[in-house]
Formats: structure tokens, C-alpha cells, sequence
């Protein structure tokens, strides 16, 4: 069971604004409305990580193909570019700093999935980016060795989509998720959800 109210005081958040956030959640089966009021938490499963991540591949396939159709004065080219500063940056310092990447990684995808206009798409978003980008903080095993891994592998997507290599840039972003599914699940067996 889960209680909003408590939910509000902890993160200091009107109770309205979690019920909504809640509702939302319940559409991608993770909580439910309870008969006699209230929410129960159903679960985060292997069968759900592995649903997610095979849709986000979907869409983050098309994504990169029409970011690559994007024309030359469309913004995601100077964010792209920033985006490439900012990774090689990171790895820079990624022996003190790896713990740095969830907000880049989060931003890199938002970037990518920004050029995408599409309602339904920007909904199933907030699901991705809740559970893939906050499941970093689950797993530190190999913190810094999956992080600089995971850098070298947005930066071939990132080389791939400014030599407007449609291919290159899929069969990098499919190489990409792949980690990140594989990732995922050993976070689950982890800590026992999977």
C-alpha cells in the first residue's frame, strides 16, 4: 500500500500532484487504485523491464532516424554538439566524476527523443525515463566501468547521427539498448526484483 499522504510530507509535494503522477503510473501497470481508496505499488518485474525495454527500442530507433532527416538549422544539431562536448568532458574526469552520468545519459535520450512530435510517445517518455534513468541508482557495482561504456557508446551514436548515417546511427542506438536492457536486469537480479 502506499500513502499519499505520507508520500506528500516526504517529498513535499501537494497531495493532488501525486495522485495524478499516480494515475499516470497505473496506465503502465506499476500501481492500482485500491477498492476502498488509495494506492497499492504492484511492482517493478523482469516481465515489465524487458516489455519497457523492448518498446523503448522502438522508439528510440525512430527517434535517431528522425534526427538524422532533421534539418540542418533544427536545434537538436547544436544540442547534439554540446551534448558530444559535455560526454567527452565526462570522460575526462570520469575517475571522480562517473557518478555524474545518470543526468547526462537522461538528458542525451531526451535530446534524441525531443525531435519526435508525437502525444502518445511523449507519455510512454515519462515511464522510460523513470525507470531506466533513475535504475543507476540501484546497482554501484561497476559504477564507473558501465558509465565510461556507456559514454563511448552515445558518442558513436553521436558520430553516426551528425554524418547523417541512418544506419550507423540505428545499429548504434539498438547496440546501446541492448546494454542498457542487459543493465537493467542485472539491477533486478540484484536486488532480487528479477
Amino acid at each position: 500500500p502506499l500513502s499519499v499522504a505520507e508520500l506528500s510530507r516526504t517529498f513535499e509535494v501537494p497531495q493532488h500532484d501525486l495522485k495524478e503522477f499516480l494515475a499516470g503510473l497505473s496506465r503502465f501497470g506499476l500501481v492500482q487504485r485500491r477498492p476502498q481508496g488509495g494506492w497499492i505499488l504492484l511492482g517493478f518485474t523482469k516481465d515489465f523491464a524487458i516489455e519497457l525495454s523492448d518498446f523503448r527500442s522502438v522508439l528510440e530507433v525512430n527517434a535517431v532516424t528522425q534526427v538524422t532527416e532533421a534539418p540542418v538549422d533544427h536545434p537538436v544539431w547544436s544540442d547534439i554538439r554540446q551534448l558530444r562536448a559535455d560526454h567527452h568532458a565526462l570522460k575526462d574526469a570520469i575517475d571522480t566524476d562517473f557518478h555524474e552520468f545518470s543526468k547526462l545519459d537522461e538528458r542525451f535520450h531526451q535530446t534524441i527523443n525531443s525531435v519526435v512530435r508525437n502525444r502518445f510517445i511523449a507519455e510512454f517518455q515519462k515511464v522510460i525515463s523513470l525507470i531506466f534513468h533513475y535504475h543507476y541508482m540501484w546497482d554501484k557495482t561497476e559504477e564507473k566501468i558501465r558509465n565510461a561504456a556507456a559514454i563511448d557508446e552515445h558518442l558513436q551514436i553521436i558520430d553516426a547521427l551528425e554524418a547523417r548515417d541512418v544506419e550507423a546511427a540505428r545499429a548504434a542506438t539498438q547496440r546501446h539498448l541492448r546494454t542498457s536492457k542487459t543493465t537493467l536486469l542485472s539491477s533486478l537480479r540484484h536486488h532480487d526484483l528479477g
